[in-house]
């Protein structure tokens, strides 16, 4: 089976694009034959080059001109573009991600079955934060030319599935989890490169990993539980670490946040660092944080699950939503607060280390759940029973 992945940004990275390339990757030593279509754009990519598979094509396309409006942008493929994508005769294209006026292409460029990964665009929490209007006449529009052609709708969690459900009902939805990379590479740098105090001594300390979003990630609630904590437990307590690139400027307020609240000995930002840096950032710390308003599945999360990190997780992250997740003895799932979430890593840090030895044992069940080779077969299945 041919598989064309239409995501128009890829080469611009981020957590979406970090997601194509591995279940690309699994499909591939699956021994399906894989494609992933992206703009040829100059931007440089936010978490450094995908390492893409030697049996994966990489359709690079360009526009005739760009249409932009409110935010969005429009890329016609030019002529050439359209023969190169045309000429890789895929069976199945699978669109990723939405709030994208060039998922339209796909249903002109190919007569062949079309999925559809929202990658959590249909968050109830998407419409609230910023340009209602505009996502509700999008989604309204799209229902109309995208959404049905659309064959399979795959939700990333039990939680996508009931927001796709509020929006479109009565749809083909499958619910397929994202995959753990292996944890590995080099040692990371000393925090203080980066920032000039290292965290405080202690014996539990506290990681997040991902994009510095203060409001998507909720990182403001993050440094505001930590300093809650910290209050509490005193020197039970280390520092805290946040491994990841600046994003609109959200590094320099939560710098500010630091100083207001009175932590800058014991936070440490590394700014961005090269992804096999940032696994070992993450079996450095022992307690992954996580307090996103609204996150569709974040690959931080999978990787800290695997590695047998105890975690403080806010119930808006659609990870939390399955069962074999939410019923974890060494996680919290608690409302996007900070109170909620200094009062979790105060439990989990008094209970430590009995807490630390049962997430240790729960790293091969979830190491299977998470596992890319079962999830890339549950998509060929899914692909084969569409086509079918």
């Amino acid at each position: 089976m041919r598989i064309l992945h239409w995501f128009p940004n890829y080469t611009h990275g981020g957590g979406v694009a970090n997601a194509v390339t591995a279940l690309a990757h699994a499909q591939a030593s699956a021994g399906a034959e894989i494609a992933i279509a992206s703009v040829d754009g100059a931007a440089p990519p936010l978490y450094g080059p995908q390492a893409v598979h030697r049996s994966v094509d990489v359709l690079k396309w360009t526009s005739r001109f760009d249409v932009k409006a409110s935010g969005l942008v429009m890329r016609p493929p030019s002529t050439a573009s359209q023969e190169l994508l045309r000429s890789w005769r895929p069976d199945i294209v699978h669109l990723h991600a939405e709030f994208a006026p060039d998922n339209v292409w796909p249903a002109k460029l190919f007569n062949v079955p079309l999925v559809l990964t929202f990658h959590g665009a249909l968050h109830p929490e998407v419409f609230v934060k910023s340009k209602q209007l505009r996502k509700r006449l999008y989604v309204k529009v799209a229902s109309r030319s995208i959404y049905r052609r659309i064959g399979l709708f795959i939700a990333l969690s039990p939680a996508e599935a009931h927001h796709i459900r509020s929006i479109l009902p009565e749809r083909n939805i499958r619910i397929i989890p994202l995959g753990a990379a292996a944890i590995s590479g080099s040692s990371p740098e000393p925090c203080q490169e980066s920032h000039p105090h290292q965290p405080a001594g202690g014996s539990v300390s506290l990681v997040f990993v991902g994009r510095l979003d203060t409001y998507t990630k909720g990182l403001d609630l993050v440094l505001q539980g930590y300093g809650a904590a910290r209050h509490d437990l005193g020197s039970q307590l280390g520092g805290l670490t946040l491994v990841g690139p600046d994003w609109k400027n959200g590094r320099s307020t939560l710098e500010r946040l630091v100083d207001d609240l009175d932590l800058r000995d014991s936070v440490c930002f590394t700014g961005e660092v090269p992804l096999d840096t940032v696994s070992q950032y993450l079996m450095k710390g022992d307690i992954y944080v996580q307090l996103s308003r609204h996150d569709a599945f974040p690959l931080s999360v999978v990787e800290a699950l695997v590695a047998g990190k105890p975690a403080v997780l806010s119930s808006a992250i659609g990870t939390a939503s399955y069962r074999e997740i939410a019923g974890l003895p060494h996680l919290r799932i608690v409302p996007p607060r900070a109170s909620a979430m200094s009062a979790a890593v105060s439990d989990l840090v008094n209970a430590w280390p009995r807490i630390r030895t049962v997430a240790k044992e729960h790293r091969e069940a979830l190491r299977d759940f998470f596992d890319w080779e079962r999830i890339a077969n549950e998509h060929l299945a899914a692909y084969e029973e569409l086509a079918g």
